[in-house]
């Protein structure tokens, strides 16, 4: 459930359910920024799904503009985070060029 049974401190609640079912191995509990976490290692057993065979190959080419060229010509777009994150940039640059020292 949401809950972790942590020895010498006793129940915790989670905020979200473990995601993972198997063994509990170890956790590791950590505070930040005044929050705690709980980190946990789990023990899972290994999925044996047989992958299917097409016969297909592809060759992949890494690039500057485009981040995967593959052989049959698709092409994948790299990330641009800068790009993403301009707008917030600036009005975060106008917020502090506007405030005041002490």
């Amino acid at each position: 459930g949401k809950s972790i049974r942590i020895p010498n401190l006793g129940w915790v609640r989670l905020k979200e359910a473990l995601r993972f079912d198997g063994k509990i191995m170890s956790a590791t509990i950590s505070k930040r920024g005044g929050k705690w976490f709980v980190s946990v290692a789990v023990e899972m057993q290994a999925s044996s799904l047989p992958t299917k065979k097409t016969g297909k190959s592809v060759g992949i080419d890494l690039g500057i503009t485009d981040l995967l060229v593959l052989s049959d010509g698709t092409k994948i777009k790299a990330p641009k985070p800068l790009k993403a994150n301009l707008k917030k940039l600036r009005t975060l640059n106008k917020a502090l060029s506007r405030k005041k020292k002490g």
